[in-house]
């Protein structure tokens, strides 16, 4: 949590916002006591659900998705997050959220390597 509370006890952020857009194409806030992560893909590389909640106090390494079983938390995150980027969408006089068009581009070639092996 050192870039959310640096080495000061007042956070010098309320959320982080971020993305992922390699192999999978996913939003995800992160605030001092939760992570929610967003996909905007069909699948998941590693069969993780489009939409996952983590408590990063008792869950520190996000073993247990609770998103389904914390809607309340997770309707809010998630639209805290889908604000922030339709803000970022506005700011940079895009059309639309980027992660719904584009194409990771690994995800291609991953789908193939993961057909052709079965595996991954």
């Amino acid at each position: 949590t050192g870039y959310i509370k640096d080495k000061m006890e007042k956070p010098l952020y309320n959320a982080l916002f971020t993305q992922e857009c390699s192999y999978q194409a996913k939003w995800a806030i992160r605030t001092p006591n939760y992570k929610l992560i967003l996909s905007r893909r069909r699948y998941d590389i590693h069969g993780l659900p489009p939409l996952e909640l983590y408590d990063l106090k008792s869950d520190p390494r996000e073993q247990k998705n609770i998103a389904f079983e914390n809607k309340v938390i997770t309707d809010k995150l998630k639209n805290q997050l889908e604000e922030w980027i339709e803000f970022m969408v506005r700011k940079n006089s895009l059309k639309e959220d980027p992660l719904k068009t584009t194409i990771p581009p690994f995800e291609i070639g991953w789908e193939k390597f993961v057909n052709k092996h079965g595996y991954w």
